[in-house]
């Protein structure tokens, strides 16, 4: 009799942990989304490497390919049809990391990590 109510006790507390485990990420997220958003070029390349989600050789390589890429020329929200270079600035952010290729995909219309899979074949 005594235990069911510790019991559930500590179930709501965990739940409210993990419910808050969750907003603090989702928080977490948002910050990084604003920042992002306000980068372009290659300040988006600085922002995910602040953000610690580049390994350094995956920084300089994107630098390395993309150093010269108009970026302010694409309005990645609004596009239907990608650039080469927007289509060779995907494969290699999906091929160096699939996580972090999912998180600015939330930020630029890249296309779906299936697409860039098949298209190769």
């Amino acid at each position: 009799s005594l235990k069911t109510p510790l019991t559930i006790g500590a179930e709501k507390l965990a739940e409210v942990q993990q419910m808050l485990q969750v907003s603090k990420k989702r928080l977490i997220s948002v910050k990084n989304y604003r920042m992002i958003k306000k980068r372009k070029g290659l300040r988006l390349i600085d922002a995910l490497v602040e953000e610690k989600l580049l390994s350094e050789e995956t920084e300089c390589l994107l630098r390395a390919q993309f150093s010269d890429f108009k970026w302010e020329l694409y309005n990645w929200r609004e596009t239907d049809e990608y650039s080469t270079e927007m289509k060779q600035f995907a494969c290699t952010l999906y091929l160096c990391s699939s996580k972090v290729y999912d998180y600015v995909r939330k930020i630029l219309k890249l296309p779906h990590s299936s697409i860039l899979r098949t298209s190769g074949q």
